[in-house]
């Protein structure tokens, strides 16, 4: 969902004149939408359902054996959970924390429509300002390093807690056995999924019912329209398919250095690629458009510059969602592949 759209869903249901407001509240406002409120909400909005896909594929890993096992010994929920996913999700659980706060950290468009004035501003907007509005380059680039820095910090420092699990992972997609559910458990359950259900849901319900206008079908029938969207295709398909190739090649590299006990490497490999993340995108158009206009005529590879930099920005989300799949597979099946002598691509497979 285009981040615009999204924060438009969420005034019209938490704004001033939104929905709360209106049924509920007497025709005012429970809280401010527009300030640290609203970019907080927001960003739950938008992350929440990101990481909770995220954890649940590795809860998705646990192997069978592991969840037969915890029922052959009568353990309930919350020892399976306590003993058997907790700790997959522990090892997965700093990539994601860092993968979100990078989100969080380098929001434009949710803070640009929701920032309320000076006092809920980041340093991606002040970048933006910097390169759009006033062309200062070196004050945007040191900003940008700035951002940078602190991102790679932090990311290598949650880098620290990561430990990779031993033990094989569940190829059968979603798990089939599962401790009988109590009374209490099902509540449980039942109220954090309603939650956020009643979190998630209305805003893209207001998004759906504006958008069901009079104007839906003069849309379609623009010709413009649909050049938009073979466009956003080309460019969502070329874009896909260079990170996930890229991310595929950098983390076979990385798991071979984790492998070989050389962790150092295997990090400082994925942290080069993972903090293109925090890079605006502001930035990499414009050093690219820097870089490239004295060999070529730059506006003639407009779209392939489009694609590069969406690849970049990519490329994170390949490297964080791959990355503990590829190396759990890696320490599962490599003594297999050393004693029949498979390097290179057929070790790959």
């Amino acid at each position: 969902m285009p981040v615009l759209v999204g924060v438009f869903g969420i005034v019209a249901i938490y704004g001033n004149q939104g929905v709360i407001a209106n049924w509920f509240a007497g025709g005012s406002a429970l809280f401010s939408i527009y300030g640290l409120n609203g970019i907080l909400l927001a960003h739950v909005f938008f992350n929440l359902p990101f990481a909770t896909r995220l954890l649940l594929v590795t809860i998705e890993g646990v192997p069978d054996e592991q969840r037969k096992l915890a029922l052959h010994l009568g353990m309930n929920s919350w020892q399976c959970f306590r003993l058997v996913e907790w700790p997959r999700l522990k090892s997965h659980l700093p990539h994601v924390i860092g993968l979100v706060f990078m989100l969080c950290f380098t929001s434009f468009a949710t803070v640009m429509a929701l920032g309320g004035g000076p006092q809920a501003t980041t340093i991606e907007l002040a970048i933006y300002q910097a390169i759009k509005f006033d062309f200062d380059l070196p004050t945007g680039a040191v900003l940008a390093l700035w951002q940078m820095a602190i991102c790679a910090a932090l990311v290598m420092f949650v880098g620290r807690f990561s430990k990779p699990v031993s033990g094989k992972s569940n190829f059968h997609g979603t798990p089939s056995l599962q401790p009988k559910d109590t009374i209490l458990k099902k509540g449980w359950d039942s109220f954090w999924i309603m939650a956020t259900l009643m979190l998630v849901i209305p805003p893209i319900l207001a998004i759906l019912l504006s958008g069901l206008n009079s104007k839906l079908l003069d849309v379609f029938a623009d010709s413009r329209f649909w050049s938009a969207v073979g466009t956003s295709l080309q460019v969502a398909v070329l874009a896909g398919s260079i990170a996930l190739l890229v991310g595929i090649v950098l983390l076979s590299t990385t798991r071979v250095y984790r492998l070989k006990s050389q962790a150092r490497r295997a990090d400082s490999l994925e942290l080069v690629g993972t903090v293109i993340l925090v890079t605006p995108a502001l930035v990499l158009s414009t050093a690219t458009f820097l870089m490239l206009r004295g060999m070529a005529n730059v506006f003639s590879l407009a779209f392939g510059i489009v694609v590069l930099v969406n690849a970049l920005m990519a490329l994170p989300y390949v490297i964080k969602t791959l990355n503990q799949p590829m190396q759990r597979l890696a320490a599962q099946y490599y003594p297999l592949w050393q004693s029949l002598g498979m390097h290179g691509l057929r070790d790959s497979g």
